[in-house]
């Protein structure tokens, strides 16, 4: 029954929050926190899938995940929500985070003064601090054990309070970690932005003397661990940044090294760890808070956890040219996942005009215009993007970069029916990034669209299998099984529906790959439910396929011509259809639109050539 509510109400987040709900009380979590995404997808701001999203990501192991969703909800939408933060207050003590469940617990006394549960969990967190001296250090107690009361009071009840009174503009901080506690106990005032003279925080003490300066030969350390990252020596570069660190864990220059490390060995889990503990010691550093929105971006986390730091960053004035090119890239990144084309080429574009021979600006700017068709222009965009990143960098990063481009510039040329070319630059990706999922995938599509059906199910097979939750590649077999008649197409189309969340396109092509399916089996076995279930599902692809849906609306508001709305469907730059399949795509639309003169001389069902 809650299955059919959602089939008859798709954008309904409360029947997705039903649906969590059941998986949930019936032991299937998996089920259960699928559909709480797409509960948050659908309606963001809604508290029910917010809260239960945020409880089974804990209960499976990704407590970040879980503080990243209540934070970014009592940022963005209600920041007195009592229970985010009760949520938010006890995971970090299961977390052993005691200062920054302090910090929350210290808002609940605030935000609801007469509950008696905020006092005594404050008390508990107060506990388990360390004693500090004025200068804000951590000393021993002479007598051992934590010391309670009034001693871990005078500062952890300050601490919370003197750092959520800052902001760069108006003097407020609205940065998490700064609002809610910092990492570790302690923390650095907010006025320790980069830049600050008055209280160094880098490794070595490369601002002089005062507390955190250490020996000359941290300076020495600090400069060869930078000039090995420079020379693409990443691994050798990490044993310094890590010796740094041992001397001085607050260090904020090791950890951004470290984190730049991490990230261009590719292992973004421990960059972002990284990243996590330099927001601890620099909560309010325009640097530390975009170096971990780029990180998130890499990790492909969705456009709503990356904002709020990206957000940050730009608050802080005069940042620089580097600064606001990079700003404008990960503004780019956001817009693609959203696939707001305008405004990534838009954001692209100014960064490119900061910094002609910026490689990760170009490839953006290419990325972008392939979305929209713009072939000959992505193609050289992303050309420029592959000379320059090797020209600038011998990195793990810079070579990823480079694969992504030449991936990127081989569906340019498949979508131009330049198949030769485009396996050339899928050559060529894989050998700078051996088994690149993307590549593999644009490699299987040049293939099927130059007639190897065979080579092409293989390679899409051999990649589900270590990677069954790919909907690009599963997207791809579907199709392909669909062009060649075989049942299991809907099966395999299937997956993408009830698998992890996707992007709105992929997700409409696949409806739409299945509606024509289901449209197929319906006709040969004269099964009216499947026929229902086609139109609904064509109805689906229209709300969530960008460009059908702009198609569609040029059809409705032209004269019926039937011929030119097949012509006009088969044009969809990201939705291959054959001309059997668009005309039967086209019937089920114009059923379920009212518009049955469209479908007038509209062929047989079946599998097509293109």
């Amino acid at each position: 029954g809650l299955l059919q509510s959602r089939q008859l109400a798709p954008n309904s987040h409360e029947a997705c929050c039903n649906l969590g709900c059941v998986y949930h009380l019936s032991g299937d979590d998996n089920a259960g926190l699928h559909w709480y995404r797409e509960a948050r997808r659908l309606f963001p701001r809604g508290e029910t899938a917010v809260l239960a999203q945020a409880f089974l990501e804990q209960r499976k192991g990704f407590p970040e995940e879980a503080v990243r969703i209540l934070v970014g909800f009592l940022q963005e939408v209600d920041s007195s929500h009592v229970g985010a933060l009760r949520q938010l207050g006890k995971l970090h003590i299961r977390e052993d985070q005691w200062s920054k469940a302090a910090g929350v617990y210290h808002k609940l006394i605030a935000v609801d003064p007469t509950s008696d549960e905020w006092p005594s969990q404050l008390q508990l967190c107060l506990n388990h601090l360390p004693v500090k001296n004025d200068f804000g250090e951590p000393v021993l107690n002479p007598g051992g054990g934590g010391i309670g009361g009034m001693f871990a009071l005078a500062f952890s009840m300050a601490e919370p309070m003197l750092r959520s009174t800052v902001d760069p503009k108006e003097g407020r901080s609205t940065n998490a970690f700064a609002t809610l506690g910092g990492a570790g106990g302690g923390g650095h005032s907010p006025r320790n932005c980069r830049g600050s003279t008055e209280d160094g925080y880098g490794a070595g003490g490369e601002r002089g003397p005062g507390r955190g300066a250490g020996p000359p030969a941290g300076l020495q350390r600090l400069r060869e661990a930078k000039q090995l990252l420079e020379a693409g020596r990443a691994e050798a570069a990490i044993p310094l940044y890590e010796g740094l660190l041992r001397q001085d864990p607050r260090s904020g220059e090791a950890l951004l090294g470290l984190a730049e490390c991490h990230a261009d060995a590719g292992r973004l889990d421990a960059a972002l760890e990284a990243g996590k503990q330099l927001l601890g010691v620099r909560p309010d550093d325009a640097e530390a808070n975009l170096r971990v929105a780029e990180l998130l971006l890499s990790a492909g986390y969705s456009a709503e956890m990356v904002e709020p730091y990206l957000k940050w960053a730009g608050n802080v004035p005069n940042g620089g040219r580097t600064l606001r090119l990079r700003m404008l890239c990960a503004q780019a990144q956001i817009a693609l996942l959203r696939e707001d084309y305008a405004k990534a080429n838009a954001n692209a574009s100014e960064a490119v005009r900061i910094d002609a021979e910026a490689p990760k600006a170009l490839l953006l700017l290419g990325h972008a215009r392939l979305r929209v068709a713009e072939y000959a222009a992505a193609l050289r965009a992303l050309n420029a993007a592959s000379s320059t990143a090797g020209a600038r960098s011998r990195g793990g990063e810079a070579r990823r970069l480079r694969a992504t481009a030449h991936t990127l510039a081989a569906e340019a040329h498949e979508r131009q029916r330049q198949y030769p070319q485009a396996l050339q630059e899928v050559q060529r990706a894989l050998e700078l990034a051996p088994g690149l999922p993307q590549a593999r995938v644009v490699r299987a599509t040049a293939l099927q669209q130059s007639g190897r059906d065979r080579e092409a199910e293989s390679e899409l097979e051999d990649l589900l299998q270590t990677e069954p939750s790919n909907a690009a590649a599963r997207l791809q077999l579907g199709y392909g099984q669909l062009c060649a008649g075989d049942p299991r197409a809907a099966a395999t189309l299937e997956g993408i529906l009830s698998g992890p969340a996707v992007g709105r396109s992929t997700l409409g092509a696949s409806k739409a790959y299945l509606a024509v399916a289901l449209e197929v089996q319906a006709e040969l076995s004269y099964d009216r439910g499947a026929l229902q279930r086609a139109e609904m599902l064509a109805k689906e692809s229209l709300a969530q396929h960008r460009n059908l849906q702009q198609v569609w609306r040029d059809i409705e508001g032209g004269p019926a011509q039937p011929v030119e709305a097949l012509q006009r469907l088969r044009g969809i730059c990201d939705l291959d259809l054959t001309t059997v399949q668009a005309k039967q795509l086209l019937k089920l639309l114009a059923r379920a639109h009212g518009r049955s003169e469209l479908a007038r001389g509209g062929g047989s069902s079946g599998a097509a050539t293109p």
